[in-house]
């Protein structure tokens, strides 16, 4: 899997460096070799990991991945740490 940590993430709130964060592109790139899967994304707990994670489905969609490939789920283990596995479709 991969793991966005929130000071990457503070750092990277336009559309450009967003890109730019290896986590991303490399999770992109897994995902668009097989569109079959789907994107989970694991989120801490708590208000703000709820408004973190929203803000980041938003910029994965806006840069074309539908929000029917990602499913999110509380419980990343950490409050700074959001991780990312490309999982079958159940």
């Amino acid at each position: 899997g991969w793991v966005l940590h929130a000071e990457q993430w503070e750092l990277a709130r336009s559309g450009e460096t967003i890109m730019s964060l290896p986590v991303l592109k490399d999770l992109i790139n897994a995902w668009l070799s097989d569109k079959q899967k789907i994107i989970e994304i694991q989120y801490p707990g708590g208000e703000d990991g709820e408004f973190w994670v929203h803000e980041l489905t938003d910029w994965l969609v806006s840069l074309g991945i539908s929000s029917n490939y990602m499913v999110t789920t509380p419980g990343s283990g950490a409050d700074d740490v959001i991780k990312f596995n490309i999982i079958k479709k159940m």
